[in-house]
């Protein structure tokens, strides 16, 4: 994808926006649900609705790329946004106006189109032809991915916004600038690099960093996912909006500090220390586990946090080096991960499963990515600096 850089970074970081706003944007009503409308888990409906759609988007776009060229092309992306624009227009009336089982389909559809324009606008982040910019346009992203799920929410629960429709409502406005952004610049969008460098990775390596993407993002939004249920099971005199705001200044002091950090150590060094902290999050999973202290849940996110801030960005940078595929690793990845979160959530709901249960679930993905690290780091070292 040929386009001005700094574009680009607020493309996919405006799309990332409106694609968080979609799941995390539901969790302050997820808990208010829970807690005072005596829903039960069956309050995660609708987020795993968008989830699942999400899921089929991300890997639509990827595996079709692959065939069909026309899917990453300018008129595609500008029909996604206006769709999605469309569709949380409708949403942002109320949901209501219309059956609940409408508003689930609703939400399926945004999923779905949502997938598509994240992953086309991640996708022109990363470049053959300029690797070292495209790893700091990526670490900018990943730093938006990790604090977006926790400043969303946060600010939700601040100004008391528990209705389905205010994310819905924040989407529709986001879609409406991208669209004027994208009408305003001078963007050629293609699935392919100009240049297929030398030193472009293998199919194995594409393999490699799909799966520990898919292993770790799965940790991260797992997490991210079941903290109405923490909160309302086990906390019911204590306000989200603290929760999060706990976890905010803790992850803003440490993530400042790691990316301090980063400017002058390998890359080597950083997957270690990434994988570090997920070994910090296995120990406090199991904590919960054994003692049934869900207050610690608050430090498992913000390991969590650091590890994706870690190795998320040299991961995308990994299957961005592949050129002719990119669009399909970085589609199947997402697609993979999300699906595995909704089908988490979606036994969680129909089986009416524990925190601690699904915090069980958690700590084996997190030892799954445990025991693939020697497996990831032969490539890894690949891209030492």
């Amino acid at each position: 994808m040929r386009l001005n850089k700094i574009v680009a970074v607020h493309f996919s970081i405006l799309l990332s926006a409106a694609n968080i706003l979609g799941s995390s944007g539901l969790m302050v009503w997820v808990d208010h649900a829970i807690r005072y409308e005596t829903e039960g888990l069956s309050a995660y409906r609708p987020l795993i609705s968008y989830l699942m759609g999400l899921s089929l988007g991300c890997c639509f776009v990827g595996v079709i790329s692959a065939v069909n060229k026309k899917v990453a092309s300018r008129s595609f992306f500008l029909r996604c946004m206006l769709f999605a624009f469309c569709i949380c227009f409708v949403l942002a009336m109320g949901e209501h106006v219309f059956h609940e089982w409408f508003g689930l389909l609703l939400r399926f559809l945004w999923g779905g189109v949502s997938g598509c324009t994240v992953i086309l606008g991640r996708a022109m982040l990363v470049s053959s032809e300029k690797s070292n910019h495209a790893h700091k346009d990526l670490s900018v992203l990943s730093l938006a991915l990790a604090t977006l799920p926790l400043i969303i929410p946060a600010l939700f629960a601040v100004l008391v916004l528990n209705q389905r429709s205010a994310s819905a409502i924040c989407a529709s406005f986001i879609y409406a600038v991208t669209v004027i952004m994208f009408l305003l610049s001078d963007t050629r969008v293609g699935a392919e690099d100009s240049i297929l460098l030398d030193d472009a990775l293998d199919s194995r390596s594409g393999v490699v960093g799909c799966v520990s993407l898919i292993v770790i993002n799965v940790c991260f939004f797992l997490a991210l996912m079941i903290v109405p249920m923490v909160m309302a099971r086990s906390y019911t005199d204590f306000p989200i909006v603290f929760f999060y705001l706990i976890v905010l200044c803790l992850w803003f002091f440490l993530g400042w500090l790691v990316l301090r950090c980063c400017q002058s150590i390998s890359v080597k060094f950083r997957v270690n220390l990434g994988y570090f902290f997920q070994l910090i999050a296995l120990g406090c999973g199991l904590w919960v586990m054994l003692f049934g202290s869900n207050f610690i849940f608050v430090f498992i996110m913000v390991v969590m946090f650091l590890s994706n801030i870690l190795i998320q960005p040299i991961l995308f940078l990994m299957l961005g080096r592949n050129p002719r595929i990119k669009l399909l690793l970085f589609g199947v990845q997402s697609g993979l991960y999300i699906l595995v979160v909704s089908v988490v959530l979606l036994v969680a709901v129909v089986f009416v499963l524990s925190v601690e249960t699904v915090v069980s679930l958690f700590c084996c993905f997190v030892a799954l990515s445990l025991s693939c690290f020697y497996l990831f780091s032969k490539d890894f070292h690949k891209m030492d600096s």
